[in-house]
């Protein structure tokens, strides 16, 4: 069936996937570095923007803190060998 008269061709836009799931996109940015032949040279380089890394934060906790909320009692009995045994 052939299409209307007045009418757009529909095209599907499909977002593009990547192999690798750290990419997010592949963006066009302008370089410029300085060549020994040709001096001051600009050009536009295709870069893969990355996806942000998410980061634990963990709390460091001492020594002290340690020894200080340790029972002193309970916990060297239950280090300690009797000596019958």
């Amino acid at each position: 069936m052939a299409r209307p008269k007045n009418t757009k061709n529909k095209t599907a836009v499909k977002k593009h996937v990547f192999k690798d799931p750290t990419i997010e996109e592949i963006v066009e940015v302008e370089v410029e570095f300085n060549c020994p032949v040709r001096g001051k040279i600009k050009q536009k380089v295709k870069m893969k923007r990355l996806k942000k890394v998410k980061t634990d934060n963990r709390v460091f906790v001492g020594a002290s803190d340690l020894f200080d909320s340790l029972d002193k009692e309970d916990d060297i009995a239950a280090f300690t060998s009797d000596p019958e045994e």
